[in-house]
């Protein structure tokens, strides 16, 4: 039985299928399987924390290339002070700087863009080491207050996760029922990997952005195509699961767009995406309000 507040009709198509022969399921994670965003919690916590590739030329030239280009010597000139003096508000400055890029990167150029930008923070870290960071972030994240909490410039860090767990016990309910079940996440893949044993799944049933490594472990600043997001979520899951289509797909953002359209049944969880949503319900997507959180 499922419970919660899945609507109606989503109830209704939810049940046919656990009733019917098992299938492949496919869910987004962040906003998706949680309130908020652990790749983004993770890369806040990154550069907050100074955990940065800060003394690799690499990461000054990779960020110079990007179409949204931050002032570079302005960057480094607090980055060197910080690493001179350990004088803190200069390094606020730095973060608030690099993160408020960032954001940029995503309102003028798209999301996409912005996920792809975020490979700077994530590269030259320890792929095992980031695991344990991703770890402690969500279990940190799981005790704060949903809250915002703004810089200096503006850029929001949003505080505070919550787990789903009326998608969670979709998952338990598909997965005694037989269903092949993947996460595919722009987000990561190691960071995703690290925590989906919280919803009874193995870190290989994780499809996510996923760098290069060096022969130590070292992530590199390089995306191993596809990049889960839009058509590449349709490809990644395709390519992982003998070519099938999703029989159940559950996502939330424009990122999810043909992964949700490509399924037999579609879910877009409603974060007010109007355009989104009018082009997905042409396709058959059904519309599910957000669950409930406690504070």
């Amino acid at each position: 039985m499922l419970t919660g507040v899945w609507n109606p009709q989503v109830h209704e198509q939810l049940v046919r299928l656990l009733d019917g022969p098992p299938g492949l399921a496919a869910f987004d994670f962040d906003n998706t399987l949680i309130f908020n965003d652990l790749g983004e919690a993770v890369m806040n916590y990154l550069v907050l924390q100074a955990l940065l590739a800060g003394d690799r030329e690499e990461f000054w030239q990779g960020l110079s290339e990007e179409p949204v280009r931050p002032d570079i010597d302005r960057l480094r000139g607090w980055w060197n002070s910080y690493r001179d003096t350990e004088d803190e508000s200069d390094y606020l400055r730095f973060a608030d700087a690099l993160l408020s890029t960032y954001d940029r990167t995503y309102h003028e150029v798209g999301l996409e863009a912005a996920y792809r930008w975020s490979r700077f923070i994530f590269a030259w870290q320890n792929a095992e080491e980031l695991k344990k960071i991703s770890r402690h972030v969500l279990d940190d994240e799981l005790l704060q207050t949903p809250r915002e909490e703004k810089l200096p410039s503006g850029y929001v860090v949003n505080r505070g996760i919550r787990i789903y767990a009326e998608v969670k016990q979709l998952m338990y309910a598909l997965r005694e029922r037989g269903w092949e079940l993947r996460v595919v996440t722009a987000s990561p893949r190691e960071v995703i990997q690290a925590v989906i044993g919280d919803w009874g799944l193995q870190p290989e049933q994780v499809l996510g952005m996923q760098l290069s490594r060096d022969s130590n472990g070292m992530l590199l600043p390089e995306i191993l195509e596809p990049m889960p997001f839009q058509a590449g979520k349709v490809e990644l899951l395709a390519a992982a699961c003998d070519g099938r289509r999703p029989d159940l797909a559950i996502g939330d953002s424009s990122g999810d767009r043909d992964l949700l359209a490509s399924a037999g049944l579609g879910i877009l969880f409603d974060r007010g995406y109007r355009e989104l949503w009018a082009a997905l319900e042409k396709q058959g997507v059904l519309l599910q309000e957000r669950p409930n959180i406690s504070g």
